[in-house]
């Protein structure tokens, strides 16, 4: 069974991957922060292992009226 940490890693290789093809800066930018955001990801496991948080709750929705 393959570690969700190498998972991620693996996502993170191919929002690179996909960087390093697309033309348009504003694209690049945006694969680039996805792959970050997988290697982070990764971090964090490796780092605090399965455990999970909950996000606290918020006293009132950020954006009333959307539920």
């Amino acid at each position: 069974m393959t570690d969700i940490r190498d998972e991620y890693r693996a996502n993170a290789e191919h929002c690179r991957e996909m960087a390093d093809r697309v033309l348009s800066p504003l694209d690049k930018q945006m694969w680039l922060q996805l792959a970050w955001d997988w290697s982070t990801l990764a971090s964090v496991r490796e780092r605090y292992g399965a455990r999970q948080y909950q996000a606290p709750q918020l006293a009132e929705p950020l954006m009333p009226g959307l539920h």
